[in-house]
């Protein structure tokens, strides 16, 4: 099990830099990604979070095509 270490500043603020370092706690390669959210600009667009457990277990067809052939034996 990957278990990623985040090393960052305790505080960002607007305007400035920010170093990130990102490892893993046994030194295994690993592939990341950081994403960079600003939640002024969330806020101004109206912007809600979606419910990860609405989008995983909402229902969906079943998506398989069937067919009988009971009217070829059955007169």
């Amino acid at each position: 099990m990957m278990r990623p270490l985040v090393e960052t500043s305790a505080l960002v603020g607007s305007n400035s830099t920010v170093d990130i370092k990102v490892s893993e706690q046994k030194g295994r390669k690993m592939y990341y990604t950081v994403a960079v959210v600003d939640e002024g600009l969330l806020n101004l667009t109206g912007y809600k979070t979606p419910d990860p457990h609405d989008y995983f277990f909402k229902k969906r067809a079943l998506g398989v095509r069937t067919w009988d052939s009971y009217d070829y034996f059955v007169s």
